[in-house]
């Protein structure tokens, strides 16, 4: 089975598909080489401002709004996803922003919840382990790339180093 790698950017945190309004306004998917699949700006369907957001990734409407829809990628997506492992960062949250369908012939794995294993920080509040932003464990396990943080493709390549890594040492 392939091993693929996808981030996304979003106006805000409740996807569609669990009930909210926020969308995808940047979608990247890396092979198991590094090599971007897909890199693309997203036009939502919904949501035409997105200010706290924008604030974290830098991404505008006016960057926006010329991009295909989400639905338009879709099937790009799927091809993309079918018959592998896809490694996300916090799998939980960008899995809200997709119909199930996009995953359904997939296996998805969240490098987020195998590195807070691997890590062993317990988390005494929610009795679990501490989960960490990307940007810590990538540091962690020896990430020192020049990379835009809160893009899609560089938080893909970033996920990417930390599976690589646990996949070498844990």
């Amino acid at each position: 089975m392939k091993t693929v790698f996808l981030d996304t950017e979003t106006t805000g945190l409740r996807g569609r598909y669990a009930g909210g309004t926020d969308e995808i306004v940047e979608l990247a998917i890396l092979d198991n080489r590094g090599r971007p699949i897909v890199n693309q700006l997203v036009c939502p369907t919904r949501r035409r401002s997105w200010p706290e957001a924008q604030r974290i990734h830098g991404i505008s409407p006016a960057m926006v709004d010329r991009a295909p829809t989400l639905e338009a990628l879709l099937p790009t997506v799927a091809d993309a996803l079918r018959d592998c492992l896809v490694v996300i960062y916090n799998a939980a949250f960008d899995l809200q922003f997709f119909p199930e369908a996009v995953f359904s012939a997939s296996q998805v794995k969240c490098a987020m919840l195998r590195y807070a294993q691997w890590k062993g920080d317990w988390n005494h509040r929610y009795g679990n382990p501490r989960w960490h932003k990307l940007h810590v464990a990538a540091r962690a396990t020896g990430f020192d790339s020049d990379i835009e943080w809160h893009r899609a493709l560089g938080d893909t390549i970033a996920c990417r180093h930390v599976w690589r890594y646990l996949e070498r040492c844990g």
